[in-house]
């Protein structure tokens, strides 16, 4: 069964994914980041530190983009570079100061996040939740 819907499906995740990233960036904005840097702190948090092949690869980023918002980062004193055996790969953590930025600006963002599920009951946020990662599995 096809359900008429769907041809505007892509329409209206587009929609949501910008009007949700416009609120991130605009809760990021007074640490100097976006939502694209937010990546890097997010994936930094979870691997405490990283060559940026592997950060490009997980969130399917350009090496450019990514190259960009670590100098920015670098610059903020929001990421410290670590020794590497190959002088051509890049390892960065988060700084003293990046760690205490992910959490005063993660405390903001999960705000945000409760606000937008309270929208929902708690079985159809378990059922958006789910249906979220079965699309995401699936494509």
């Amino acid at each position: 069964m096809f359900y008429k819907g769907f041809l505007i499906f892509f329409q209206k995740i587009t929609y949501t994914n910008r009007k949700i990233l416009h609120r991130i960036n605009e809760i990021l904005e007074p640490f100097g980041l976006k939502s694209s840097d937010w990546r890097v702190f997010v994936y930094l948090n979870y691997h405490q530190n990283s060559a940026l092949a592997p950060i490009c690869e997980y969130y399917q980023m350009d090496k450019a983009l990514l190259s960009r918002a670590v100098s920015k980062l670098a610059k903020l004193g929001y990421i410290d570079f670590l020794k590497s055996d190959d002088k051509r790969e890049k390892i960065i953590t988060l700084s003293t100061n990046g760690m205490q930025v992910y959490h005063d600006a993660n405390i903001c963002i999960r705000e945000y996040e409760k606000e937008i599920l309270s929208i929902l009951n708690i079985q159809d946020q378990e059922k958006l939740l789910k249906l979220l990662d079965y699309i995401n599995e699936k494509i």
